[in-house]
């Protein structure tokens, strides 16, 4: 199996091999290249190299967390629990402009709506597409 990497207009402009990852050069004298085009002869295509995951945001505005957490239909849940722990974690869910991803806050109310760390991460990005 090979993969390819395109330009913005499509055109290929490297195969990968995902097997040991090598970068085959476009050389009709390397027996790699000779390898990749005998494959795509008997019909096969090479795949896209899969685009890497999204950066995690480090922070987002207040305004972003709250449409992401409705859009997820997890709103309520984070309303009953911020409402729930009340003190200091509820003053500062009420008044912070922005929320960082490693702050504690934010572990511990995903903690008491049983998310993981993943789940959180994709929230951020999710977040930061507001």
């Amino acid at each position: 199996m090979f993969q390819k990497i395109t330009d913005a207009r499509g055109a290929v402009v490297a195969i990968l091999r995902p097997a040991d990852g090598a970068s085959i050069p476009f050389d009709d004298g390397n027996a790699d290249y000779r390898a990749y085009l005998d494959w795509v002869a008997e019909g096969n295509e090479a795949e896209p190299v899969p685009a890497p995951p999204p950066a995690v945001p480090e922070s987002v505005t207040a305004s972003q967390i709250i449409r992401a957490l409705d859009k997820l239909g997890l709103l309520e849940a984070v309303k009953a629990a911020v409402n729930k722990a009340g003190g200091l974690t509820l003053e500062l869910w009420n008044r912070a402009p922005f929320f960082a991803r490693k702050d504690p806050l934010i572990a511990g109310v995903a903690a008491a709506i049983g998310k993981t760390d993943a789940e959180v991460d994709a929230l951020f990005i999710l977040a930061a597409t507001y």
